[in-house]
């Protein structure tokens, strides 16, 4: 077995792979793929607010026999943390042959992305995974949440438009993620990818207007007359159940879509994962912490650091959530926590989180 960058020459057996393991259309799919992913064409800033401008992810396959048998899609996206934009892969499209799996391709796949964001500088990486349970195994942890809601009845009519202008949900976006952490910082670019894969597949972007003013948004898919919305903003969770409302009067029998959730008894939504603990601490001036608490990494043996006399240590998954401020760690004691917030709590401060992307 070979394991290596993809290039151009491999895209069809790539395209392939995805369709198979994830049933989009071919339109979606060449859509994602000449967007996101001109294989064997690369170029991206070293500055983290300008890690958007890169000019393509990247691809790694595993290869057995000329055959394309597990990918794991890396795309380069500037993520908030803690009040700033860092640099992270956002794992896409992590797939293995359904003939296949079980057989342990994809955590090797995951070990080498993980060794190639490192050698680009990448300090987290970021996605929203199939089974939340499977990543956790190697070092991910959920750092963000969802309600669920469901919709259905009669609805009641709204003023809703449908739109294609970027500049006007990304002003929604924009009000609403402000304040949060861990969403991508989208550009122009990243609006031009976001919406032609929704209208690529036959999606449409609705947007309620109180007023007259834009208050919210839905990008959503028909599922056999349910709207299966992607990506829900609003000013506030009520604008949002008026949007469904209105779709429901518009003739949908139901409306899928997800609320932005502060905590753990809600469902389990976006994964991230530490590629680089050392550098990461460098980057916020936290290096001082490890005199008191040691980091540990099973999976990426190169994030083991910290004093070896420091008297505690913390899992890098634990670290994850902690950089994006959740604090919830079950399983760490009231002193282990103690002495984790008053190594971090000053740099890694207990913040919101949320994710829209994913893929």
């Amino acid at each position: 077995m070979d394991i290596r960058m993809l290039d151009n020459n491999d895209a069809p057996k790539a395209k392939a792979l995805w369709k198979q393991a994830f049933g989009d259309s071919d339109a979606f799919t060449d859509t994602y793929f000449e967007n996101k992913l001109r294989l064997g064409q690369t170029g991206a800033s070293d500055e983290p607010a300008r890690w958007n401008e890169a000019v393509v992810g990247e691809s790694i396959g595993l290869f057995d026999g000329g055959d394309l048998v597990s990918v794991v899609h890396m795309l380069p996206y500037a993520v908030r943390v803690q009040g700033r934009p860092l640099k992270s892969a956002y794992i896409a499209g992590a797939a293995t042959d359904k003939a296949r799996r079980g057989e342990g391709l994809m955590k090797k796949m995951l070990r080498v992305s993980l060794e190639w964001m490192r050698d680009k500088g990448v300090l987290m990486t970021h996605l929203y995974p199939f089974k939340h349970s499977f990543y956790e195994k190697y070092g991910w942890a959920t750092y963000s949440y969802v309600e669920k809601v469901s919709a259905a009845g009669a609805g009641a009519a709204a003023d809703i438009i449908e739109t294609r202008d970027s500049r006007l949900l990304h002003t929604m976006y924009h009000n609403m993620t402000r304040e949060l952490d861990g969403y991508v910082v989208r550009d122009a670019r990243m609006w031009r990818w976001r919406l032609s894969e929704l209208f690529s597949d036959g999606g449409k972007a609705y947007v309620l207007l109180k007023e007259g003013v834009p208050a919210a948004y839905m990008m959503a898919y028909d599922d056999d007359g349910r709207a299966e919305a992607v990506e829900t903003v609003y000013a506030c969770e009520a604008d949002a159940g008026v949007l469904a409302d209105g779709l429901l009067a518009r003739g949908y029998s139901e409306v899928r879509y997800n609320l932005s959730a502060k905590s753990a008894a809600f469902a389990p939504h976006g994964m991230a994962r530490i590629v680089d603990a050392a550098a990461l601490l460098k980057e916020f001036g936290a290096e001082d912490a490890l005199e008191s608490v040691r980091v540990t990494d099973a999976f990426a043996p190169w994030n083991n650091t910290g004093s070896p006399n420091a008297p505690y240590s913390v899992e890098i998954a634990a670290f994850a959530k902690i950089a994006h401020g959740d604090w919830n760690l079950p399983g760490i004691g009231d002193r282990r926590q103690a002495v984790l917030i008053n190594a971090f709590g000053s740099v890694f401060r207990k913040r919101d989180a949320c994710i829209f992307e994913e893929y």
